[in-house]
């Protein structure tokens, strides 16, 4: 890929480091993006080093105009299929196209995505993945870039700032640094009845901060598509954002989120409330839902029970527990108790219909009708031969589940979907009998049962 050069040489020429003092633009850069970045190693493989040297070689540091106005962390360009917003910048040709994103965020999403979808990067995910200076040779390899220092400008960034200590960083660790993360630096007013703090700056009346998020109330009829015509923000993302699918039917007074939920909440911990679900908890709190799994040692789709203290900023060392199984009805009866098998004649049989009724005591059926600890199920009689002169019980069926499937759409990469649908990216791939991160547009995926 052919990068911004006019801009790149420039910042390079203003970040080099002079009588060996480090650039403060580029350890705020790295204070800033480095969580994302080791976020971004750990689900997909690209080294955190490598990542955070690009995204600081190719915006300046953040710095560069493509990066303060259109969040274009890494020059990557439209490209065909690119349906997103875009910019025109004049650079290897005049007028060339380049990506805009909602947020830095979605850049290092999408710059991961870049890298895993295309299959000229492939042999670069067989590295070690600390072998940064492989990474760095093997992306000007691969045409990432083409000024012929590209893979030395990146070492010399990774080695002046010590970025390959974060290509050894475990998910553990990961959680750990988070206190470090700096992803904000303006102070929180005290909250509001909604957990608000002060309106949020360019998003209109309505939208106020939440954990730092800024946030909208569900008012009645509101729908997510009815949001996101309101809103900044396309419905995609606001779907990703939120858990939920278009289909979603929203609770008025509840929170409705318009940039990524926090991976920590403002609050330690939580008590599950009655009719309470990680996913509602998730919703009030602010906080990813797949960190609440990771952080309770759950797994998606399990409960916690009423009263359970629910972590939000750190792994607790237990799980909790889980809620009991539903009350017992016939339907649940039918799992522990084997049915009888006594057949009487009816009383006074319907003389349009051939019938007898069969006791299961204990037993269900969608036709069933319970009387007095009983439940009769009507089936025709069968005509008598040598065959079947002796009635055996019907043995219930016990439901499969149905996969839930997802069409991938451009941009979409598993750890998004492992957000969207509250699951992981290693459950993913297990679910598609995939092995690496690599998916393709209008590719249909598994993405949970039900």
């Amino acid at each position: 890929m052919r990068r911004i050069l006019l801009v790149v040489v420039a910042f390079a020429a203003w970040f080099r480091v002079q009588a060996g003092e480090p650039s403060k633009a580029i350890l705020d850069y790295i204070e800033r993006y480095r969580y994302i970045a080791v976020e971004e190693m750990i689900n997909h493989g690209i080294p955190a080093s490598i990542t955070l040297a690009q995204g600081i070689l190719e915006s300046g540091a953040g710095q560069s105009e493509l990066a303060r106005q259109s969040n274009n962390h890494f020059g990557i360009k439209c490209h065909t299929g690119w349906t997103g917003d875009r910019v025109f910048y004049d650079d290897d040709a005049k007028g060339e196209c380049f990506r805009k994103y909602d947020n830095a965020e979605e850049s290092f999403h999408d710059h991961s995505y870049f890298l895993t979808s295309r299959t000229r990067y492939a042999e670069l995910f067989t590295l070690d993945p600390t072998d940064y200076k492989g990474w760095a040779k093997g992306l000007k390899k691969a045409g990432y870039a083409t000024n012929p220092e590209y893979a030395e400008r990146l070492i010399k960034i990774i080695e002046d700032y010590d970025l390959h200590i974060y290509d050894k960083l475990t998910p553990d660790q990961l959680l750990a640094m988070e206190d470090h993360k700096k992803m904000e630096t303006d102070p929180e007013p005290e909250p509001g009845p909604y957990g608000e703090v002060a309106e949020a700056k360019g998003y209109g009346k309505g939208v106020f901060y939440f954990n730092r998020i800024p946030t909208i109330i569900v008012q009645q009829g509101d729908t997510p598509e009815s949001i996101a015509e309101r809103h900044p923000g396309r419905l995609q993302q606001l779907l990703k954002y939120n858990d939920i699918t278009a289909s979603t039917r929203l609770e008025p007074g509840t929170k409705f989120y318009l940039q990524p939920k926090r991976n920590k909440g403002i609050n330690k911990v939580v008590t599950v409330k009655e009719g309470a679900t990680m996913w509602t908890i998730s919703r009030d709190e602010g906080v990813k839902l797949s960190r609440l799994y990771k952080y309770n040692r759950l797994e998606p789709g399990q409960e916690p029970a009423t009263g359970e203290v629910i972590f939000l900023r750190k792994k607790r060392d237990t799980a909790p527990a889980l809620q009991k199984s539903k009350k017992e009805t016939p339907a649940t009866r039918v799992q522990k108790e084997k049915p009888s098998t006594k057949v009487k004649e009816e009383a006074t049989p319907d003389p349009n219909k051939n019938n007898i009724i069969m006791e299961f005591e204990g037993e269900d059926s969608s036709d069933a009708v319970e009387d007095e600890g009983t439940i009769k199920v009507q089936i025709p009689t069968p005509k008598a031969t040598p065959e079947n002169t002796e009635m055996t019980a019907p043995v219930k069926q016990e439901p499969q589940l149905s996969p839930v499937l997802h069409t991938v759409a451009p941009k979409e990469t598993l750890y998004g979907l492992s957000r969207q649908y509250g699951t992981t990216v290693e459950q993913l791939q297990k679910w598609n009998s995939i092995s690496d991160n690599a998916i393709s547009i209008g590719q249909q995926l598994i993405v949970g049962y039900k």
